[in-house]
């Protein structure tokens, strides 16, 4: 299903990736990019997830960063869980899909 709906996200200006096993979409909107490409010096960068947003469990996660008028997301992920594996393929189909956002914690921790 979401693969048909690819198209109709990315001619609406909305940039998807998706990945099955890990189940993770990362989505950046039109507008979203238009606040990270000015806010672009921002000190401050942080993620909020909320679980459970559906019957499946979804994890829905904002990665935002730090406005005088207050927080300003920047990207989004959807994932099945939040577990290590599910957060690191979200990120890494953020940083896919954007090409302003810099994510140096995905280094993994040996």
């Amino acid at each position: 299903m979401l693969e048909q709906k690819l198209p109709d996200f990315n001619s609406d200006g909305i940039q998807v990736k998706y990945s099955p096993d890990p189940f993770a979409i990362a989505l950046i909107t039109p507008i979203m990019r238009r606040t990270a490409s000015e806010l672009v010096d921002s000190q401050v960068m942080f993620v909020d997830s909320t679980a459970s947003c559906d019957a499946t469990n979804t994890v829905l996660t904002f990665l935002m960063i730090a406005t005088p008028s207050g927080g300003c997301p920047i990207g989004a992920v959807l994932t099945q869980s939040q577990s290590t594996c599910a957060y690191e393929t979200g990120f890494a189909l953020l940083k896919e899909v954007s090409s302003y956002i810099c994510l140096p914690f995905l280094v993994p921790l040996k």
